[in-house]
């Protein structure tokens, strides 16, 4: 039976995760063998410009967006920032454009290319280059290219104000929990590194360059699209994917 899933977790006052549990998937993009299962995982950030960060897979959009509605109203969304289009994160947005007409999607600007195709519906976009930033009126979006990783089209997003960094693919893991923080116990640190290994490694060099950029942000929280969020293990997360 699969297990209700109406988690929400208050990330900080102002961000709050409402992505998606999937206890029960076993192979991930045919390639990966997920023995714990996978999250995907979305944000919402209550600014004054309210923002939803990544998307959930189209399978989950009845459980994501009944927690999207539970937050706030989807009319008053005013950008969507996919940091990554895979349909792990953003098979819901085309119900969600049908929810929030007004939104403008963020991204690179491969981004924004390629959901031209996957989405296929006329759609607002912005697009992003590295250090760019977004005036959400009380908060502030900054933008860091973090191409291949592990498509071209990947970037991070900063939430200055609330030092959280969101990274899609990076400091991910395949790893169901409804506790959604990372404790690198012998289990996840395994998962951790098995994703790292298949996903992330063959663009070692890229994650470099990009961890190069974000060590001098003041970070508090790590969001990933996939797995736990990174809080007092952020570092770890971080020195990890270095080294490995």
């Amino acid at each position: 039976m699969r297990k209700i899933d109406d988690q929400i977790i208050d990330v900080t006052d102002d961000v709050k995760w409402i992505g998606v549990l999937d206890y029960d998937i076993r192979t991930f993009d045919i390639v990966m063998y997920t023995e714990h299962g996978t999250t995907y995982n979305s944000y919402f950030i209550n600014a004054e410009e309210k923002v939803i960060i990544d998307v959930a897979k189209e399978k989950f959009s009845e459980t994501y967006l009944a927690k999207l509605r539970s937050v706030t109203n989807p009319e008053d969304i005013r950008y969507i920032i996919l940091n990554h289009t895979e349909p792990d994160h953003s098979g819901s947005l085309s119900l969600l454009l049908e929810l929030a007409p007004s939104a403008t999607i963020v991204g690179s600007g491969n981004a924004i290319r390629y959901l031209e195709d996957i989405i296929n519906i006329p759609f607002k976009s912005m697009v992003v280059k590295d250090g760019d930033t977004l005036d959400l009126g009380n908060k502030t979006l900054r933008f860091i290219l973090a191409p291949n990783l592990h498509w071209p089209d990947s970037i991070y997003t900063f939430l200055e104000e609330d030092k959280i960094l969101f990274t899609c693919d990076s400091f991910g893991a395949h790893y169901c929990s409804s506790e959604m923080y990372s404790d690198f116990s012998e289990v996840y640190t395994r998962a951790f590194k098995y994703y790292f290994d298949v996903i992330m490694k063959p663009f070692s060099r890229f994650m470099i360059k990009a961890i190069e950029k974000i060590r001098p942000l003041d970070i508090d929280f790590i969001c990933p699209g996939h797995g736990p969020i990174h809080r007092e293990n952020l570092r770890k997360a971080i020195d990890l994917s270095e080294i490995y």
